[in-house]
């Protein structure tokens, strides 16, 4: 029997590129989260998303010029 399997395409991120440290907690392990309301839409025309630490819990925008998240379906 055959396997289909999908493979999204794999983003490198440019060297150096780090995610933001929380400002609570001051650790890396952050991921970007989705984004509320009108403002954070607008923001992110701007570079400036928003994230959620990992750790903490705690939700705050950043900003990371250059970058553009692009919506992954999975």
């Amino acid at each position: 029997m055959c396997e289909y399997t999908t493979r999204l395409p794999e983003i490198a991120p440019r060297p150096g590129l780090r995610p933001p440290p929380c400002p609570q907690c001051r650790r890396a392990v952050v991921q970007r989260t989705h984004r509320r309301g009108l403002f954070e839409r607008v923001g992110s025309l701007f570079w400036l998303y928003p994230f959620r630490c990992q750790r903490c819990g705690h939700r705050f925008r950043a900003k990371q010029r250059g970058v553009r998240y692009v919506r992954t379906l999975l």
